[in-house]
């Protein structure tokens, strides 16, 4: 080993202070770095610092749990610890803190406890339930194979009584499962994720416990949730084979577009990408610890998903959130990300994914130096720990780095680490566009910039992305580059009544209209009021209804449940089944020459249970048949899945303020109330009054709106006009932002471009802010709030990213000091221009008129000198903008947007619809 290499290596024996994040990163390593050794250095200084956070029972001697003792986060956070516990304490080379014997002790406490806690068990959890009782049994397979994955681990040193505890429940979970049907969700609520943990549990039973008598059933299933688990629409005529089957026979479940991209929490989520190929790197693991083959269907379109992935990665294992992110900075998927990177790496021959391991393992080495006590997030999710209901998710965020990094040792472990490839070869390598009409977003990914558009987001608001790849610590996921309007008494997020996005050579471009507070008109009609409550469904009112009678004959509605409850209906409705309290179940109204008829009961999810309540939800779907074509709009995904296991799948209409409807006899929408489907409900009513039918199955009281089906088309208070476009030079983005007011308004707030920037440990906790008024340095987490104009055309951040505009208003500096979202962990910046004018907003006037070019890869004195040249230009027509953009490189090109959906002309040549073009 080179000296300086063996120097970094004693530094990191010692626990040495790791200096900056930057410095730390360029210590000299071996090319195998990360080998198995080095995640076992950093795992071995953990539990000095877990330690603190287990927890004896004081009821019953001998049972323990790490962080909390619910049956939710609390047996998901127990279950990782004992995984990480169970693998140090079994390993010959573990040097940590804490005594072997010590170690072994918690691992038997918390299993017990764990075990007894079990639905099959004795004991119930902290919230006076047992795990994985009916209720809460979504997530239990990942606890119960975390449970088992450490079981095995320390198998010979668990007691007598805890190892036929461990079988009872892992045979419990995989004979659960066996008998489950596997679930659909790609739209919004993806199924990849739960399917895939499922998968895990039940081929961790079939590896531990090969004698007994459900082992080979459990076997054939734990392939079949595999396969199922990235399943797209291509795969219902696939002939290829997949362990001894043809996959169209084998998957019957769609959980991933046909582009490969996943949907969950409603939007293009890259978590979710990652987590489902976590638990599948789990089920690898559990097949090779017992010296078994890994089926085929386990590594199912991994490959595929992680090109969706690849032009999203930054540096330091991070990767962009074009969608937004719900969860803390570097953590969650990103720690999932890690083990799953090494089978990629390992079994699917994936050389940048071992560079984005090694990268995304000196940050989580770094950061545990940086805290100075064994644990992984100590000092950046110290405030979220001490906050009320921080400390449970705290020591989940905790668990999580454990386990991941646990299972990415024992990886390691099969075969020898393979070198990574240098990081311009890395940058080469994910270079690319993706785009996705279902997930409704676009990305670009260069040498210096990475830019993307999503219409659907977190926030339910468009936003835009722009980040340097090499300095991933700049980027923040939310509320992004697209101004905001809060506007007294009316409601957000605004309606997008035209939008569309895509790829154009070397760039890409999103152009959209949207529409502020919308307002329903006075005289609403067919109201519904929905409450939380599930109510058993009763009678049935109308029994001459075709509902009840083709081709199933019903006379009653035991078995099924109201998943919410209508409450109150207006007199449009026609009553056809009640529930037990008396309130409407079914309803149907006439509308125009159609109808639209809403089934409160669980007929989607009692038919794929193979209930006999099911025998509605075919009746209901016959009713939909009889008028012709149908169409599926999507939600939370039940409605697809019954679908699936009946054998027919309508095609999807994913953009109902979109899709042409013409060709459609009638709808059927899934249970929930998309926020995208809110907004365009109106579309379902005139559906209906051309002679459509529309079923819809379970309005959920959290989503839904009592006039949502009123008919009445919603009214924006501010029209909106946006584009979006990344120039072909590979380091511009240009954004043009035009708003005016529809009518009188008194607006509380204008964020006009709203750009975030980071600002955290990672980068030192410290921006340099130069304009033309001078340096504003701007402190992190820790800093003091405040507001700061500054004057001019033109900033430059860190002599990293410039940006220059031009318009009307003025350009400020918002420092927050930190996140707004949830589970605060890092600081955040936020530019705006404000807009010109008083508190009154006439009809007509011009709320915001601007355009902005940000630069990657710009110092100051560059952007300086691009300021003047950016000039907005005149066009003639609300649904066109144009601009002289002076590109990175310094060529200038004219830049022209049209908003409108129709032909155009800019200086005589023709402008495309709903595009943003480039010439020279």
């Amino acid at each position: 080993m080179p000296i300086a290499a063996l120097l970094a290596a004693l530094l990191l024996a010692t626990g040495a202070e790791p200096g900056s994040f930057a410095e730390f990163k360029a210590w000299p390593r071996p090319a195998d770095f990360p080998a198995a050794a080095d995640y076992l250095r950093v795992l071995s200084r953990w539990p000095a610092s877990a330690e603190a956070d287990w927890h004896a029972d004081p009821a019953h001697p001998g049972l323990a749990w790490y962080g909390g003792a619910d049956s939710h986060w609390g047996m998901m956070q127990l279950a990782s610890a004992l995984y990480c516990y169970a693998l140090l304490a079994g390993e010959p080379g573990y040097q940590g803190a804490v005594p072997r014997d010590a170690l072994l002790r918690r691992v038997n406490e918390g299993v017990a406890f764990m075990t007894r806690c079990h639905v099959t068990g004795d004991l119930k959890c902290s919230d006076g339930r047992p795990w994985s009782d009916p209720r809460g049994a979504w997530h239990s397979a990942t606890w119960a194979e975390n449970l088992g994955a450490a079981a095995d681990l320390a198998w010979r040193q668990l007691s007598d009584a805890n190892r036929a505890a461990v079988q009872r429940v892992l045979v419990y979970e995989a004979d659960r499962l066996s008998d489950s049907p596997i679930p659909s969700g790609d739209f919004s609520d993806t199924q990849a994720e739960s399917n895939a943990w499922d998968a895990s549990v039940i081929a961790r039973a079939a590896a531990m416990f090969a004698g007994h008598p459900h082992a080979a059933r459990w076997r054939e299933k734990a392939i079949e949730w595999a396969a199922n688990t990235l399943s797209v629409p291509q795969d219902a005529s696939d002939g290829r084979r997949l362990d001894g089957r043809r996959v169209r026979d084998l998957v019957h479940t769609v959980n991933v577009h046909r582009s490969f991209a996943v949907e969950n929490h409603g939007f293009f989520h890259t978590c979710y990408h990652w987590w489902p190929m976590w638990c599948l790197a789990s089920a690898h693991d559990s097949y090779a610890a017992h010296g078994l083959p890994t089926p085929a269907a386990v590594y199912h379109h991994q490959r595929d998903v992680f090109g969706v992935l690849k032009p999203l990665y930054l540096a330091d294992g991070q990767f962009a959130y074009p969608g937004g992110k719900d969860w803390p900075r570097w953590l969650y998927g990103l720690t999932a990300a890690v083990p799953a990177l090494v089978v990629l790496a390992d079994e699917l021959d994936e050389p940048t994914a071992r560079a984005m391991e090694r990268e995304a393992f000196l940050r989580y080495e770094w950061e545990q130096l940086y805290n100075g006590d064994g644990s992984f997030t100590g000092r950046r999710l110290a405030r979220l720990k001490q906050s009320k209901g921080g400390y449970i998710p705290f020591c989940r965020f905790e668990a999580d780095e454990a386990i991941m990094l646990g299972l990415a040792y024992r990886l390691h472990r099969l075969h020898p680490p393979r070198p990574a490839m240098a990081r311009a070869a890395l940058d080469r390598e994910v270079r690319g566009g993706f785009t996705c009409p279902d997930a409704r977003l676009v990305y670009r990914r260069d040498d210096q910039r990475l830019a993307g558009w999503s219409w659907k987001t977190r926030t339910k608001r468009p936003q835009g992305v722009f980040a340097l790849p090499g300095e991933p610590s700049l980027a923040e996921w939310d509320d992004n580059l697209l101004s905001t309007f809060d506007l007294a008494g009316e409601s957000t997020p605004p309606l997008r009544p035209a939008a569309s996005q895509g790829l154009t050579d070397g760039g890409l471009y999103a152009v959209g209209r949207l529409e502020w507070a919308p307002t329903t008109p006075e005289g609403d009609e067919r109201r519904l009021k929905v409450a939380d409550d599930n109510v058993p469904t009763g009678a049935i009112v109308v029994p001459e209804h075709p509902i009840f009678n083709q081709p199933h004959r019903l006379k009653d509605l035991s078995g099924l449940v109201d998943a919410d409850s209508i409450t109150e209906a207006s007199p449009e409705w026609r009553v056809l089944a009640r529930n037990r309290r008396g309130g409407p179940s079914i309803v149907e109204a006439a509308v125009g020459r159609g109808s639209i008829l809403v089934c409160m009961a669980d007929t989607d999810t009692g038919f794929t249970d193979g209930k006999p309540t099911g025998k509605l939800f075919e009746n209901l779907v016959a009713y939909a048949r009889a008028r012709g074509r149908v169409g599926y709009v999507p939600g939370a995904g039940h409605l697809r899945t019954a679908l699936a296991k009946l054998g027919w799948t309508p095609p999807a209409v994913s953009d109902l303020a979109a899709a042409d409807l013409a060709g459609y006899g009638s709808l059927l929408v899934d249970r929930g109330s998309p926020p995208e489907l809110k907004s365009s409900a109106w579309r379902l009513v005139r559906f209906a009054e051309q002679g459509g039918r529309v079923v819809r199955f379970c309005l959920h009281d959290d989503q839904w709106t009592e006039d949502e089906l009123s008919g009445a088309r919603p009214v924006g208070a501010v029209t909106h006009r946006v584009g979006f476009t990344a120039l072909a030079d590979g380091r511009t983005v240009v954004l043009f932002e035009r708003a005016v007011a529809n009518r009188p308004i008194r607006p509380r707030a204008v964020r006009g471009l709203n750009w975030q920037i980071g600002n955290d440990i990672f980068n030192g906790n410290q921006r340099v802010i130069r304009g033309a008024a001078g340096d504003e340095t701007v402190v992190g987490v820790g800093g003091a709030a405040r507001e700061v104009e500054l004057p001019g055309s033109w900033l430059n951040v860190d002599d990293r990213v410039g940006l220059v505009w031009a318009g009307r208003g003025r350009l400020r500096l918002i420092d927050r000091a930190e996140r707004t979202a949830r589970y605060q962990s890092y600081g955040v910046e936020t530019l705006r221009i404000e807009p010109e004018g008083g508190p009154d907003w006439p009809a007509g006037a011009p709320v915001l008129d601007h355009v902005v070019a940000l630069y990657a890869g710009l110092d100051a004195a560059r952007t300086r000198a691009l300021a003047g040249r950016l000039v907005q230009l005149a066009t003639g027509s609300p649904d066109l903008a144009a601009a002289r953009v002076p590109r990175a490189d310094g060529r200038v090109v004219t830049v022209v947007c049209s908003f409108g959906e129709g032909r155009a002309e800019y200086d005589g040549a023709p402008v495309p619809a709903l595009t943003v073009t480039a010439r020279d």
